[in-house]
This record gives C-alpha cells, sequence and structure tokens, in this order.
C-alpha cells in the first residue's frame, strides 16, 4: 500500500504547471545523477503521484532506476510551463517504472503537452 501525502494548493500548482525538471537517481557506486525531465504536468494528488515521460532507448537509466527506485524530482524554475508560484519544491518517493509503452497513458500526455505548448510562457 502506498501511503498518500497531501500538498498544499500552490505546490500542486508547480506539480501541475512546470514543464521542465531535474531527475535524480543514484548511481551503481552510490553517488547521483541529475537528469532533466519533462513531467507535462502528469500529477495525481489522489495518489501522490508524480509522472514523466523518458524514451525507453535510454534504458541504462531505467534499468538502474528500476534496480534502485529511490528518486527525487527538483522543480527549480519557472521559467518553462505555466506555474506561477516560486517556489523550489523538492519531491522524493519510490518510481513505478513500466518498461512497455501504455497507450492510455502516452495519449494523456500528448494531451497535456499540447495543452502547455499552447499557453503562453
Amino acid at each position: 500500500m502506498v501511503d498518500v501525502v497531501p500538498w498544499p494548493d500552490h505546490v500542486q500548482e508547480v506539480f501541475a504547471g512546470d514543464l521542465v525538471t531535474a531527475l535524480a537517481y543514484t548511481t551503481p557506486a552510490g553517488g547521483a545523477v541529475a537528469i532533466p525531465v519533462t513531467p507535462v504536468g502528469s500529477v495525481d494528488r489522489s495518489t501522490s503521484s508524480i509522472g514523466i515521460t523518458t524514451s525507453l532507448a535510454f534504458s541504462r537509466k531505467l534499468r538502474q532506476i528500476v534496480r534502485d527506485p529511490r528518486v527525487a524530482m527538483a522543480y527549480h524554475t519557472r521559467q518553462h510551463g505555466f506555474a506561477r508560484a516560486s517556489e523550489y519544491v523538492l519531491a522524493q518517493g519510490t518510481a513505478r517504472v513500466s518498461l512497455q509503452p501504455d497507450l492510455d497513458r502516452l495519449a494523456g500526455m500528448a494531451d497535456r503537452a499540447a495543452q502547455m505548448a499552447s499557453r503562453p510562457h
């Protein structure tokens, strides 16, 4: 069972409105790697989950996250997207990686990406 962690409305706005974030995950040597990712507003407040999209071609990264699913996501800039809040938001949790494309999920992300692209920045 996953604990539902509530967050305030201004944090929800950041999660839903930032287009570019930094995802950090551990390395086999015990370090950490931070890479840019695009969450395109993929957030489900009712389950305390945040989603990202990444290419399955980057299998090394995905294999490492499957091996050690502890991750952090930094919402560090409002330069992209449409969130107006100025806070730096750091979310930490356990990743769930799907190595099979989910067409419904991809369609939802494509819709959110189109909405974000059409908004003035």
